[in-house]
C-alpha cells in the first residue's frame, strides 16, 4: 500500500471517543498476593510481566494506590482467587475511561 492510500484511510476513520466513568478505588491486599507468588513459584517479576505491569506499579499498590480496572481483572485472572479476598473498597472514587 502505498503512503497516500495510508494517510487517506487514516483519515477517513473516525476516531473514536473515550468514556470517562468512576468506580471506588480499591485496597490491596498484598500480603495474599505475595503469598500466592510464593507458593505458585513466582517472583514478584515474573509476577508483573504476567499481568503486564512495571515493578514499581507493584510496589505502589502496596503504598495505596489503586490498580486500573483492567489491571485488576488480569490480577483476578492469573490468580483465579475472589476479588473480596484480594481488594477492599475505599470511599473514594478512582477515574477511568473504555472505548
Amino acid at each position: 500500500m502505498v503512503i497516500k492510500e495510508m494517510i487517506k484511510r487514516y483519515k477517513g476513520m473516525k476516531e473514536k471517543a473515550f468514556k470517562p466513568f468512576k468506580v471506588r478505588a480499591v485496597y490491596v491486599d498484598m500480603e495474599i498476593l505475595y503469598g500466592w507468588c510464593s507458593d505458585n513459584g513466582y517472583t514478584i517479576s515474573e509476577f508483573c510481566k504476567q499481568v503486564g505491569i512495571l515493578r514499581q506499579s507493584f510496589y505502589q499498590y502496596a503504598n495505596g494506590k489503586s490498580p486500573s480496572l483492567t489491571t485488576r481483572k488480569k490480577i483476578l485472572r492469573i490468580t483465579g482467587l475472589k476479588s473480596k479476598k484480594i481488594f477492599t473498597e475505599r470511599k473514594r472514587l478512582q477515574k477511568g475511561r473504555v472505548l
